[in-house]
């Protein structure tokens, strides 16, 4: 918990200069915990910030009861004009019952990330592919909606002599979505 409020002083501090100040002495202080007093004086230095959002991404890789504690502590005492956003790919061990019930919890799952149809077709058109009907829902469905999948398969299809047989062929194992997951996924 004490590594992580030293890194989000660090990021706050980035855009607004000063940030921390109070906090940074406490974080110093061998085996001191969050609930020395350091929590508390991070959230009075959020509470002087004008309107912001704390964007954590790829939270899934926290990890460790405490830091969870920390961060529904820090949720639960976050100052009016900030927010914080969270990427994951599960469900992180937070109040997320409670929030939901309050109404302080917006969340957008995977299924309102996927394309339909329409949105694919046109980031196929803007990528100057044209596929018919029936091809363009075959790829819907092998990429599941993704909208990474459909853009590796349009940077595949510019190519591509036989539309339809690409369609057909394309899954998880085509060169540029294996590239994809190996380099960012996978990593």
């Amino acid at each position: 918990p004490t590594h992580l409020l030293g890194h989000l002083v660090a990021v706050l501090r980035q855009f607004a200069p000063g940030f921390g100040a109070t906090v940074e002495p406490a974080l110093e202080v061998p085996g001191a915990a969050p609930s020395d007093g350091v929590l508390p004086r991070m959230l009075d230095d959020l509470a002087a910030l004008p309107p912001f959002v704390l964007a954590l991404d790829d939270y899934h890789y926290l990890r460790g009861r405490n830091v969870h504690g920390l961060m529904g502590r820090l949720l639960a005492g976050l100052p009016p004009a900030g927010q914080l956003a969270i990427a994951t790919r599960a469900d992180p061990p937070l109040p997320l019952g409670r929030l939901r019930a309050a109404g302080a919890m917006f969340e957008i799952r995977a299924d309102a990330l996927r394309f339909s149809e329409d949105e694919a077709h046109s980031l196929l058109a803007f990528s100057r592919i044209a596929l018919d009907p029936a091809d363009l829902s075959t790829l819907v469905e092998r990429t599941e909606g993704w909208p990474a999948g459909i853009y590796l398969a349009a940077l595949s299809l510019r190519s591509e002599q036989d539309p339809s047989g690409f369609v057909r062929r394309f899954a998880g194992t085509h060169r540029h979505v294996t590239d994809y997951l190996s380099e960012e996924v996978l990593r």
